[in-house]
């Protein structure tokens, strides 16, 4: 799928030239010089990297500290951003994070973003988990391999709409007791379903890298869109062959 996205986007959807309409050569000495411009890796970009690190270490140790369970993500990461508050900056009197930087946060972006993942919860406190659940239970009688592929379409089509991340949450327990019920292996369905609600392409609510590339204002919601359908279709084809056809061979299913 990396190679197609790469060839699609640079040769097909959004493809470059050697040169563009102001008649300047594709070089990419610019890349060179931005770099010199970051300079050397100073004091605040370490104190960062120490709490980023310290944020990252708290998110992966948490689970096996069992004492700690009034501590869960969102709390480790209010610390982390609350301690770049409180570390001082090279800059007399000042810390690394300061109330002005703040508000020069692109809130709508979060807020985009933290919609998809308050739909998700929506999902879970309405019962329509599992409404989906009960809809999943029709493939019943269907072949395993038409019940990938259906499988792959829907997890593709509400990973569009919601967090990627939410949408693991969601379908992954529904795979396995479809697995259970429908009396075949659940691994291969987790499976599928793990690896499409990775392949978001269309919108930007849909993962925190589509977000980031829309909030830098070079491209409108249609311009995803058009671009990520056929990656997705793309992704239908490759899961679906590749779950039937290639994992029986990795894990001797």
């Amino acid at each position: 799928m990396l190679v197609i996205l790469y060839f699609y986007l640079t040769r097909i959807a959004f493809k470059i030239t050697k040169n563009d309409e102001e008649g300047n050569t594709g070089n990419i000495d610019f890349i060179k010089e931005e770099k010199k411009k970051l300079g050397k890796f100073n004091y605040n970009e370490f104190m960062v990297s120490i709490a980023f690190g310290l944020t990252v270490l708290l998110w992966v140790t948490l689970p096996f500290i069992e004492d700690l369970d009034f501590i869960h993500d969102g709390s480790v990461a209010v610390f982390g951003a609350l301690l770049l508050f409180f570390i001082p900056s090279n800059k007399k009197g000042e810390r690394i994070l300061e109330w002005q930087d703040m508000t020069r946060l692109p809130w709508g972006v979060l807020i985009l973003f933290g919609g998809g993942m308050a739909i998700a919860a929506g999902f879970s406190s309405s019962g329509l988990n599992e409404h989906i659940g009960d809809l999943l239970g029709m493939l019943q009688g269907l072949e395993v391999f038409f019940i990938i592929l259906l499988l792959v379409v829907i997890v593709l089509a509400i990973t569009e709409i919601l967090s990627n991340t939410a949408v693991a949450n969601l379908v992954l327990p529904l795979t396995l007791g479809m697995g259970l019920a429908l009396g075949i292996d659940p691994l291969p369905l987790m499976a599928a379903a793990a690896l499409s609600a990775g392949s978001c392409y269309m919108l930007p609510v849909a993962t925190p890298p589509n977000t980031a590339v829309f909030s830098a204002g070079y491209l409108e919601i249609g311009d995803m869109a058009k671009a990520g359908v056929w990656l997705n279709l793309a992704s239908i084809v490759i899961i679906t062959l590749a779950v039937y056809y290639w994992m029986p061979v990795v894990f001797g299913l």
